[in-house]
């Protein structure tokens, strides 16, 4: 067995693989330089590491609803009895002005 893996480093591993168990990974590929320079100066700016950064970011992003969810939301509370037609008509209206 190898040093590493005795003594006070015997339970490494096996904690390795409960974290990883416990917890997502994401991984982007081919994001270009630029974006990635702009990402690790931010999180340079907060303080923070880029992967501490990132995890935030996606937090957030995952929180919010999508645009597909917000419109559905809407059309599910939507009450209107306007007509497409009265609709065009105010449109053509404020632009004839």
């Amino acid at each position: 067995m190898p040093e590493w893996m005795s003594g006070r480093f015997a339970a490494a591993p096996a904690l390795i693989q409960r974290y990883s168990a416990c917890m997502a990974t994401v991984q982007i590929r081919n994001l270009d330089d630029e974006a990635y320079a702009i990402l690790r100066r931010r999180a340079a700016e907060s303080g923070r590491s880029l992967q501490e950064y990132l995890r935030i970011e996606v937090e957030e992003l995952a929180r919010r609803p999508s645009m597909d969810e917000v419109l559905d939301d809407l059309s599910d509370h939507a009450v209107s009895d306007v007509t497409m037609d009265e609709i065009v008509a105010i449109q053509r209206e404020g632009r004839d002005r």
